[in-house]
């Protein structure tokens, strides 16, 4: 019983993960945040086009 309700909130999470994602990309935030993103001048590059 344990192990099925560990695995609904794993699950849970990950698609609040997946879906919060999708809506950054949405609006143009590629990474989610560009504050101490690694690849954040490439990226504002591409915004830039």
């Amino acid at each position: 019983m344990a192990g099925i309700i560990i695995g609904l909130i794993i699950a849970a999470y990950t698609g609040y993960l997946i879906y919060r994602q999708l809506k950054n990309v949405k609006a143009g935030y590629y990474c989610g945040n560009c504050s101490g993103c690694p690849s954040s001048k490439s990226c504002g590059q591409y915004k830039e086009r």
